[in-house]
C-alpha cells in the first residue's frame, strides 16, 4: 500500500512530544515494514530535518511548495492542495499524525481514506493554557477528524473515553495505540547507564540502575506529576 503522511505541521524542535512520536514511528516504519511505501509530505523549509528517513528504501520525501514555519499560509495551502496532491500521486491512504485533518474529497466520491491521531482534548479541559482562537480552532478540527476520518487513533484509555464522550460519532472507529518508544542499541543491551555523563548524576542522587522512574514534561498540572510521585 502507498501511504501518505502529512508532516507539513511539523516545526522541528517546536512540537514537543508530537515530534518525538512521529520520528519514532518513521524509524519503526523504516526498519520493520517490508510491505508498504511511505510518502512524507514536507514543507520546503524543513526538508533537511527529515532527510535522514530517506535512508530507508520504503520512505520518500515529497517537498511541497509551502513553508511549514509560516503557519497560517501552511494551513491554507494544506487544506487547498494536500488532498488533491495525494490523489495525483496515487496515495491509497493518508495518515495525519496530529488532530488537524485537512479538507479532502469524501470516500463516497472516490476520495482517499484518512487515519487521524488525536492525542488528547487538552484545550477542552484546560482552555486557560491557550489563546481563545486556538481553542476554537482545535475544537473544530477535532470534530472534523471524528466526522470525516475512516479511523481515529488516540494514545491512552482516558483519552479514548474522553473523545467518545465529547464526540460520540467516533464510536466504532477509534482505536487505542500507545506512543512508540525507540530504544537505542545501548538501551536494548542494558548498558545505557554506564555512560560517563550519567555517573555524576547517579552518584549525587543515589540512583541505581532499573530502580527509578524518568519523566520529561512541563510542570503544568495536567501532566499529573503528583500521581507519578505518589
Amino acid at each position: 500500500m502507498k501511504i501518505g503522511i502529512d508532516l507539513l505541521w511539523l516545526r522541528p524542535g517546536c512540537c514537543g512530544g508530537s515530534e518525538s512520536v512521529v520520528r519514532n514511528l518513521l524509524t519503526g516504519f523504516g526498519i520493520y515494514d517490508n510491505t508498504n511505501e511511505y510518502i512524507l509530505f514536507v514543507g520546503k523549509d524543513i526538508v533537511d530535518a527529515l532527510k535522514e528517513y530517506e535512508k530507508y528504501s520504503n520512505i520518500k520525501l515529497h517537498i511541497c511548495n509551502v513553508e511549514s514555519l509560516k503557519r497560517i499560509k501552511r494551513i491554507a495551502w494544506e487544506n487547498s492542495n494536500l488532498d488533491k496532491l495525494a490523489r495525483s500521486l496515487g496515495i491509497e491512504e493518508m495518515f495525519i499524525p496530529v488532530y488537524s485533518k485537512p479538507k479532502s474529497l469524501s470516500e463516497k466520491k472516490g476520495g482517499i481514506p484518512y487515519v487521524t491521531v488525536i492525542h488528547d482534548l487538552q484545550a477542552l479541559h484546560f482552555p486557560d493554557y491557550f489563546k481563545k482562537y486556538k481553542v476554537f480552532f482545535v475544537k473544530r478540527k477535532w470534530k472534523k477528524a471524528c466526522d470525516e476520518s475512516r479511523a481515529v487513533v488516540t494514545i491512552s484509555k482516558y483519552s479514548m473515553e474522553d473523545i467518545k464522550k465529547n464526540y460520540p460519532q467516533v464510536e466504532g472507529k477509534i482505536s487505542l495505540i500507545y506512543d512508540p518508544i525507540f530504544l537505542s542499541e545501548k538501551a536494548r543491551e542494558g548498558t545505557l547507564h554506564n555512560d560517563s555523563d550519567f555517573e555524576p548524576i547517579a552518584k549525587k542522587y543515589g540512583i541505581e540502575n532499573n530502580k527509578y522512574y524518568y519523566t520529561v514534561s512541563s510542570m503544568l498540572p495536567h501532566k499529573n506529576l503528583d500521581t507519578l510521585i505518589e
